[in-house]
């Protein structure tokens, strides 16, 4: 799902069979919602893992895609009502977990991020340029080998972005844009992991018995 920022009453809705719902009225008693388009034909079926919408134009959308073979992310330019695949050089990856979020940046919307099943990654053109087959950079350096579970502009800390992994505590880094020091382009930029969260082991080391009815 997706709210358009600064637009909350415009809602976008997916569900596991492709299906695309738009709502103009959300925040109304009894919300309407309309059917505007399914993506199964694109994806094959596949999960949208997350929705984003671009701040600023309620109708352009962006799609993270969850699996390999299959585009990572897709776009739309008219409210949800047709996509193009956006993603075409973004890798797999090993444990066919494909993209997980997508991003825009409230404070520069042609920048869009994407966090993939390891890493993130980062175009610079709002999705506009569909025949571009290297428009994704990998962005920062130093993530742990982890998956990532959340991507986020972090309230805390203006222009940077924060991203969650799975036992590999948070980390942060300064987004592309930043007021002060326009961006040259290099993606360069480290993450920064946050001091006192714990960390599990990866792989786990963990192990526990399960018992149903007393038999182990």
């Amino acid at each position: 799902v997706a709210t358009a920022p600064g637009r909350p009453g415009i809602f976008y809705a997916a569900d596991d069979a492709g299906n695309v719902y738009r709502s103009s009225n959300v925040l109304d008693p009894s919300p309407s919602f309309t059917l505007v388009s399914n993506v199964s034909a694109l994806t094959g079926g596949r999960l949208i893992n997350n929705l984003a919408v671009s701040p600023g134009d309620p109708d352009r959308v962006y799609a993270a895609i969850y699996a390999n073979g299959v585009p990572h992310a897709l776009a739309s330019f008219d409210g949800a009502r047709t996509w193009s695949d956006i993603g075409s050089n973004l890798p797999d990856t090993p444990c066919g977990g494909g993209a997980q979020f997508v991003l825009v940046d409230p404070h520069h919307p042609e920048d869009i991020y994407i966090a993939m099943a390891y890493g993130v990654y980062v175009r610079r053109d709002g999705g506009c340029d569909t025949s571009d087959p290297s428009a994704w950079e990998v962005f920062g350096q130093g993530l742990p080998n982890a998956a990532i579970t959340r991507l986020t502009m972090t309230p805390w800390a203006p222009y940077h972005i924060g991203v969650g992994t799975y036992g590999r505590s948070a980390w942060i880094c300064p987004a592309l844009y930043q007021p002060s020091q326009p961006s040259d382009g290099s993606y360069g930029e480290n993450w920064d992991g946050y001091t006192g969260l714990p960390t599990l082991p990866n792989p786990s080391d963990w192990s526990f018995n399960a018992t149903s009815g007393g038999q182990a």
